[in-house]
């Protein structure tokens, strides 16, 4: 995996694969986050062309979300958000913070850039495993970057 041989991100991300805590798809957002944040990236500019919002439920603002109380969609969000800010404190955190900490990054990671590049790996994943979607050709070729760029971790 290419990630793993990065001179910047390599290190760190090798030890935590190794280690067996986290997976490839992981690694793939832990580098997005990455690159999207660190000033001079060449993947910023392709990387801030893509959607900046999502209609998915994990995307809603809290008074959104309040109008599914009592559904199974609420509770399906509610555990998946969960479970993913979990993630994010436990792994992903404080591993970019760590490896944006060289002066080179534009802001500091929160919550919602993780999810973001969650909710983006799986809208690639849905894409590609579903023919008949329309999608925006800028959006399309974005992905289409981001796969490639992908499958060479």
């Amino acid at each position: 995996m290419r990630v793993l041989q990065d001179p910047f991100l390599g290190p760190e991300c090798r030890a935590l694969f190794e280690e067996g805590d986290v997976d490839d798809r992981l690694l793939m957002m832990l580098l997005l986050t990455v690159e999207r944040l660190r000033k001079g990236s060449l993947w910023k500019p392709y990387l801030d062309m893509l959607p900046t919002t999502f209609g998915n439920t994990l995307w809603f603002s809290e008074e959104e979300l309040q109008e599914l109380r009592g559904t199974t969609l609420y509770r399906a969000t509610e555990l998946q958000k969960k479970s993913l800010l979990n993630l994010y404190e436990t792994k992903v955190k404080d591993l970019v913070k760590k490896l944006l900490n060289d002066g080179n990054s534009e802001i500091e990671v929160c919550f919602e850039d993780f999810l973001w590049y969650v909710l983006l790996v799986n809208l690639c994943m849905i894409m590609t495993s579903t023919k008949s979607v329309e999608v925006d050709m800028r959006l399309a070729f974005m992905l289409g970057q981001i796969q490639y760029f992908g499958a060479a971790l």
